[in-house]
């Protein structure tokens, strides 16, 4: 929907999206090669199948662009899609289901955090310059509930494992 919203020409592949497990990757690609596609908006899901039939089949595309979100994107799809399309600018986008954006990061940044770091959770790169994010403890009461400095106060460290608050014109 990002491509809408931006006034993008967009193309909805030829595939049941609810259903991924039945993609037909070859129709599209096909469809893709044929409109000269080079930006893709998808879940990590749909490029991961797409990168396996690119690698399975031996088969170039004319993608330039990748953004991912709306899952989790592991390291190993990541790899998987780097591999299929070696050349594109893979971003992948936190905060897709409740506030696009939250943060981004690169395929490249993302690879290069789990080569130095011991895995603790899911690199989401750098908070979009109009979000303001927090992470609080995990809490058992509501956070409405809850002043400004109340929630300055519950703040945790950077890198700490918690809550995730977000507040921006876009939230």
């Amino acid at each position: 929907m990002i491509n809408l919203g931006l006034g993008k020409t967009s193309i909805i592949p030829d595939s049941n999206l609810r259903n991924l497990e039945s993609m037909n990757s070859k129709s599209v690609h096909q469809q893709m090669m044929e409109h000269k596609i080079s930006s893709l908006s998808c879940s990590p899901y749909f490029a991961e199948r797409y990168a396996n039939y690119l690698v399975d089949t031996n088969q170039k595309s004319s993608l330039q662009r990748i953004i991912m979100g709306g899952a989790p994107c592991y390291p190993k799809i990541v790899e998987i899609i780097k591999l299929a399309l070696p050349d594109a600018i893979i971003r992948i986008v936190y905060g897709s289901t409740e506030a696009e954006p939250i943060s981004s990061i690169l395929a490249e940044e993302l690879l290069d955090y789990y080569n130095l770091y011991e895995f603790q959770g899911l690199a989401v790169g750098s908070i979009h310059h109009y979000t303001n994010v927090k992470i609080i403890p995990v809490l058992d009461h509501e956070l409405h509930k809850l002043n400004e400095i109340e929630l300055e106060n519950l703040e945790l460290k950077q890198n700490s494992i918690g809550e995730i608050i977000v507040k921006g014109p876009h939230v």
